[in-house]
């Protein structure tokens, strides 16, 4: 049995040669037991408890979280690296435009550095 798949370290798409039973072997491989179910998130960041650990791993940091504060990525930009992102950077001109397309982002990137 001969089929493709796409090789993830040099992306390129490759042909494998196996017998049906080998096949049949790796495939099994993949799928759980009967009663089994496959977890996609556990540890520190399941969905149950990702809440709780969040704030006590910023209580352990000493530091808080406001996803709710409005942050202006106009004026950040402006202030850090001196860029207008208001401005076109060919004609420097403004453009109604571009600020439709800028949005207001949840928090400062620098947020949990200003302690």
């Amino acid at each position: 049995m001969t089929f493709t798949y796409k090789d993830y370290r040099d992306q390129i798409q490759k042909e494998m040669t196996l017998t049906t039973e080998e096949f049949i072997d790796r495939f099994l491989k993949h799928t759980l037991p009967d009663r089994f179910m496959k977890i996609r998130h556990y540890g520190i960041l399941s969905n149950k408890v990702k809440n709780e650990n969040i704030e006590a791993i910023l209580v352990i940091l000493q530091t808080i979280r406001n996803p709710k504060q409005i942050f202006d990525v106009v004026a950040y930009f402006v202030d850090r690296f001196d860029i207008d992102l208001k401005r076109c950077p060919k004609c420097q001109s403004h453009s109604p435009r571009q600020n439709e397309m800028i949005h207001k982002a949840r928090s400062d990137p620098d947020h949990f550095l200003n302690t």
